[in-house]
């Protein structure tokens, strides 16, 4: 069961971060409609992605059910990162949807 849904079973609030957090669970990411960019990762940059979260116990503690998933569905969730072009800072045209950060430069 998702943390979010047997923290509402059990009458309790679920809030990603605790004390910490800064904004509602509600308002965290991108809307999928606004995202302009994906990036697969490729095995290197997955196990490099991978070694970067498991050093910071914030990021992908032990209790986290992520860390019992089989490579193959834990690759799924995390083996693309993705992005929101802010054409407000250019005067340049970019098409979308975008493969490549770099693209062009």
């Amino acid at each position: 069961m998702k943390r979010r849904e047997e923290a509402q079973r059990d009458g309790r609030a679920y809030i990603p971060g605790r004390n910490a957090a800064t904004i509602p669970f509600e308002e965290m990411g991108t809307p999928e409609e606004d995202i302009t960019t994906r990036i697969v990762l490729t095995d290197d940059e997955f196990a490099a992605k991978l070694q970067a979260v498991r050093a910071h116990a914030t990021q992908l503690p032990a209790s986290n059910p992520w860390t019992r998933l089989e490579p193959d569905a834990l690759r799924a969730i995390m083996g693309a990162e993705a992005f929101q072009l802010v054409p407000e800072y250019s005067d340049r045209q970019y098409p979308t949807p975008e493969d490549d950060l770099f693209a062009g430069l």
